[in-house]
């Protein structure tokens, strides 16, 4: 033995003697078993000092299962990963151990590693003073089993569950291609961060990622397509990639024309069918109504116009309606006024652009009762354009009890000269009674 070797062993054996000088056990677990400090093929065998003894214990499980989970990685590693070559060592080492910790990482999340028990190991500990320092602490040793076909199965559960994740990763490529609902986007994005924080492996994470991009660029497709436009009815449909797909939310209606507005689903051929009403709109009026549509990750907008010029009836009553009321009377015999019921003049204004119309008829109902008032006496009934009045009389009316300004309901027959063609146009305007 060299001289130099000799007192190094002489320097060690002189530390060592006095640091056992300085600590003393005052108290075990048991009989001192002969394992500790050895190495055996089919076990575990870890130590940890701690002033806790159960801090100790846990420190020690923890070292069984970076093991174990350090086992199945690198058998693992050394079956999948190429990445070593002689002639690039040095480069190339610092890449796979960095695989082989991922691998570690998830293996030991894995059901049979996150179960093993503190029952299952053989286990020794001592209680130790230091006299110097005059504290003491816990010297914990624990062996664990770990037999070959324990570790094959590890090996076995961890290849299946890869297997499986990249299974689901083949599964949401052919996804991409079809998708049906817009929901369907959000939800692949989920799986695919599952899978991102999975993947140990450079080639995965970056097909991942790419795919995860390429799902956010969805939105951005999504267009809406009009099917039908007609005055109080819009139906359209949301379109990706040439095909309808569906959602799940309602879409947001706004419009400062359009009133009494709705929006209902039909789930047959994913489409939205809005209805409106467009009374009051009038040609000078844009008639527009925004849809707000929420995709999940923002929302889309699209606005149509409604063209009302075709449906704009031939006459229209603006305005109220006056109703003049009088009472008739007459003289009997004895020179006495009695009465004898009511008349009334109707005043009303007609708007139309149409030269050729003439008033033939007009009736009302009025009041709680709907009293009729029939008239036909139009002493001009040719229609001027531009807004003109228009009065008629109705003569003997038993009662009127129609008080309140309320909405009349009934018709005015409008005779076209050019054909001589009677069509009959209802009436649903406020009135006032005047007496």
């Amino acid at each position: 033995m060299k001289i130099k070797d000799f007192v190094i062993s002489i320097i060690f054996f002189l530390t060592a003697a006095v640091s056992m000088a300085q600590e003393k056990v005052v108290e075990k677990s048991g009989k001192k078993p002969d394992w500790i400090g050895q190495t055996m093929p089919e076990a575990i065998i870890v130590s940890n000092n701690n002033e806790d003894l159960n801090a100790a214990q846990a420190r020690c499980m923890e070292e069984v299962k970076k093991e174990i989970a350090n086992s199945v990685a690198v058998n693992i590693s050394t079956s999948s990963s190429n990445s070593i070559e002689e002639t690039m060592y040095n480069e190339n080492y610092s890449s796979y151990s960095k695989y082989t910790s991922e691998i570690e990482q998830i293996a030991a999340e894995l059901p049979y590693i996150s179960g093993i028990s503190i029952t299952d190991a053989e286990t020794y500990w001592e209680k130790i003073y230091i006299k110097k320092e005059k504290k003491y602490y816990y010297r914990y040793h624990l062996k664990y089993p770990f037999h070959y076909s324990f570790r094959q199965k590890l090996i076995n559960e961890f290849k299946r569950i890869d297997s499986q994740k990249q299974a689901k990763l083949n599964e949401l490529e052919k996804a991409y291609e079809n998708i049906s609902a817009v929901e369907d986007i959000k939800k692949h994005l989920i799986e695919l961060q599952t899978l991102k924080d999975y993947f140990f492996d450079s080639t995965r994470q970056a097909e991942t990622t790419e795919l995860e991009r390429k799902f956010k660029e969805l939105y951005k497709q999504i267009t809406v397509q009009e099917i039908e436009n007609i005055p109080g009815k819009y139906t359209f449909a949301l379109m990706l990639k040439n095909r309808t797909v569906s959602l799940a939310s309602t879409p947001r209606l706004i419009s400062d024309y359009a009133t009494n507005m709705s929006i209902s689903r039909d789930n047959s051929n994913n489409t939205f069918v809005v209805k409106y009403d467009y009374k009051g709109c009038t040609d000078e009026d844009e008639n527009k109504v925004k849809i707000v549509i929420n995709l999940g990750n923002g929302s889309i907008t699209h606005t149509f116009r409604f063209d009302i010029s075709e449906t704009k009836p031939e006459i229209s009553i603006p305005g109220f309606i006056n109703i003049k009321i009088s009472e008739n009377s007459i003289e009997s015999d004895t020179t006495k006024v009695e009465q004898a019921g009511y008349s009334c003049i109707i005043e009303l204004s007609i708007m139309t652009q149409n030269k050729n119309l003439k008033i033939e008829r007009i009736m009302l109902n009025v009041g709680e009762t709907a009293e009729s008032l029939i008239s036909e006496d139009f002493k001009d009934n040719i229609i001027i354009p531009d807004n003109n009045l228009y009065s008629c009389r109705v003569n003997d009316i038993k009662e009127f009890g129609a008080k309140h300004n309320t909405l009349t309901d009934g018709y005015i027959e409008i005779r076209n000269n050019t054909d001589n063609s009677i069509k009959r146009i209802r009436i649903q305007r406020p009135y006032k009674v005047i007496r």
